[in-house]
């Protein structure tokens, strides 16, 4: 595998186009100089900017107890200086010593940036320490705009250090936003979260991520957020410690990249947070470098639960797997914000159990889906076993073994502290649905004497790995007929291909044989075959160059 590989395709014309709107004034940018890395006086300085200047903070330490909010695209530039070889086997890089870097302790959101559309915001050249209590938020979260495809806000955030921080997530990119994380080491703890989070929520003007899944893919191109050239060290043994984390229609890119002891797992469309989020929408994932480290020697495999991902030329050494595509609302029931209750009393994706109007359902005796028609019951009955039974047993039923493989069984006895609960059937016997764990999240999937049940089919639930574009949705859209329905969604399939562990070949892990696994291989996803067409976008990032002159004038 070579990771050392630069594409360099690009058609000059149209990556000009996409930059010339940029108006920040080049001809005019300003250095201000920070007297020192103290709150105060960087705040000050970032007020006297404008767009297109930089800010550029001395060596030196500093305790922020609150977060410096930016509504400008300017550059602060802090003196941390991070080197990576991620060419290398184990990858290495260094980080520049604290007497030589800008240090800013804290255990708060550091830096909240808005950046204006048509404009880029940078982020380079900071330490970020643990000041020894608990934090909360985001340590840096930048805010995307954009009214068009070709004004959106680009960020650039390089160069940065995240030493053992106890919040949420180190980077959070959020709204509708393109550009680059390039030069980061993150190191993460047992309070730490994710080392970047990407959330493209109002692409397109939409919320939620609404926008992003109603567009098309864009694969290779600069549409995403790029992970690049980072080291993300997971210092605990929980693998979602450090990883990339993605929602709400986000798309990102990581490419040369050390994951130590940690992976990949973008959300879902799994819980909607009361308000209808999408989960992530698609990721592109090469030649980046996964091994073990000493608090985590044995790291599973990553995830990706929804949306699609490209999977080529990865290296992984001593991982349970690479990626696996995995579905949580097969068997977890979304009550929107409803806390322990049973039934939603706001909006909610509720499951993928044959009964959601989200979902693509059975609705006919033939198991096939017709628009407009309900799901269809194929059976219905009474548990009549024990209480708190991870199952069903009903012994008025003569069923054929097998017969009920793949399909979800729902309590549907609303007084029952399991109603609503579900899972997909693994088996059954002549009077017994046999099902396999019970979920996270929602109501457990068991049933007490006397709890009733259905038994229905989805045949493609929203959002489910290998899905793509759907049709729009809006937010008057949510209860208003003809929705809630099915939103008609093609199909975009995840591939992977060369990608290695300890020397083998390895692709996604699944198990077409397991009536779990609601993904088809060949139609879901396909493995040892580059996807057609397609090729990575530029790397390095452009952005990680020098910018090009933004005051242009484009004349026909």
């Amino acid at each position: 595998m070579d990771f050392r590989h630069n594409h360099f395709t690009i058609v000059l014309g149209a990556f000009l186009t996409s930059l010339y709107v940029f108006s920040a004034r080049v001809d005019a940018a300003t250095t201000i100089n920070a007297r020192s890395p103290s709150f105060a006086d960087v705040a000050t300085a970032v007020t006297t900017a404008q767009d297109g200047d930089t800010v550029s903070v001395p060596a030196g330490s500093a305790t922020w107890t609150t977060a410096l909010t930016i509504s400008k695209g300017i550059t602060l530039q802090g003196a941390t200086r991070i080197t990576t070889n991620t060419s290398a086997h184990p990858p290495t890089y260094g980080i520049s010593p604290d007497s030589a870097s800008t240090v800013i302790t804290t255990n708060v959101t550091v830096i909240t940036a808005h950046v204006p559309s048509g404009k880029i915001f940078r982020v380079s050249g900071f330490t970020f320490r643990q000041n020894g209590t608990p934090g909360s938020g985001q340590t840096i979260t930048i805010n995307g705009s954009g009214t068009t495809y070709a004004d959106v806000s680009r960020i650039r955030t390089d160069n940065c250090y995240f030493a053992s921080l106890r919040n949420t997530c180190n980077i959070f990119v959020t709204g509708w936003a393109y550009g680059v994380v390039d030069h980061c080491i993150f190191d993460v703890i047992g309070n730490g979260g994710a080392s970047v989070r990407v959330f493209h929520d109002s692409w397109n003007r939409s919320q939620h991520g609404w926008g992003s899944w109603a567009d098309d893919p864009y694969w290779g191109s600069d549409r995403f957020i790029f992970i690049e050239d980072c080291v993300m060290n997971n210092l605990t043994s929980a693998v979602e410690r450090g990883s990339i984390d993605s929602k709400q229609g986000g798309r990102y890119v990581a490419r040369h990249n050390w994951f130590h002891g940690c992976n990949l797992n973008p959300h879902g469309t799994e819980e909607s947070g009361g308000v209808a989020e999408r989960g992530v929408k698609q990721t592109e994932v090469y030649q980046n470098y996964f091994s073990p480290s000493t608090s985590n020697p044995h790291p599973g495999s990553g995830q990706q639960r929804g949306g699609t991902i490209l999977l080529h030329d990865n290296q992984y050494v001593g991982y349970g797997g690479a990626t696996a595509l995995t579905l949580y609302r097969r068997y977890q029931f979304d009550l929107g914000n409803s806390g322990s209750k049973n039934t939603p009393t706001q909006f909610a994706w509720c499951g993928g159990s044959g009964f959601s109007p989200w979902d693509c359902n059975a609705t006919e005796l033939d198991q096939s889906h017709v628009d407009g028609h309900p799901p269809y019951v194929f059976n219905s009955g009474k548990h009549t076993g024990a209480n708190g039974y991870l199952g069903i047993v009903d012994t008025s039923k003569n069923w054929i073994p097998g017969q009920w493989k793949g399909f979800s069984v729902q309590n549907t006895n609303p007084s029952s502290v399991y109603f609503n609960g579900f899972n997909r059937i693994y088996d059954n016997t002549a009077t017994e649905l046999i099902i396999h764990g019970s979920p996270p999240l929602g109501p457990d999937c068991r049933w007490n004497a006397g709890d009733s049940y259905r038994i229905g089919k989805c045949i493609r639930a929203i959002d489910q790995g290998g899905s793509g574009k759907s049709d729009p949705l809006q937010n008057n859209q949510l209860t208003n007929p003809p929705y809630p329905k099915w939103l008609n969604q093609g199909r975009e399939p995840a591939y992977s291909w060369n990608n290695t562990l300890d020397g083998r070949a390895i692709n996604f892990q699944n198990d077409p044989g397991n009536p779990l696994d609601v993904l088809s291989a060949g139609i879901d996803y396909i493995n040892g075959i580059p996807k057609p067409g397609y090729t990575p976008y530029t790397y390095p990032h452009p952005l990680t160059g020098p910018l090009p002159p933004t005051n242009l004038t484009v004349t026909q």
